[in-house]
């Protein structure tokens, strides 16, 4: 993804694209107003100093922006959320992003 970013934005000044550990982020404290991540957070080991990390490089007021889901295990809400999920999310973000989006169902839930 980066890669790709790097292409299509190259020539612009105003990127930086840079790949790191959550964990330890390579930047002096409060150094952006904003720190946005989509699908980070279940992957993170120590969710709290992940989330601290993010906040350390946020300037006062900055805000931190976060993108995930997760599933339901069970119940009532189970089988509507595997539709939402698996045939109405992929073909609302392909209408959104003018891109064709396919859901590999690698580990389903």
């Amino acid at each position: 993804m980066v890669a790709t970013a790097s292409r299509r934005y190259a020539g612009e000044r105003a990127y930086r694209w840079t790949v790191s550990d959550v964990l330890h982020l390579p930047f002096a404290d409060a150094t952006f107003d904003a720190v946005t991540n989509g699908f980070l957070l279940r992957n993170v080991v120590d969710l709290p100093a992940g989330i601290g990390e993010m906040a350390r490089v946020l300037r006062p007021g900055g805000r931190l922006i976060c993108l995930d889901m997760t599933h339901i295990p069970g119940g009532a809400f189970s089988a509507p959320y595997r539709f939402y999920f698996d045939h109405v999310m992929p073909q609302v973000a392909g209408l959104l992003s003018g891109a064709l989006v396919t859901r590999l169902r690698i580990n389903p839930f």
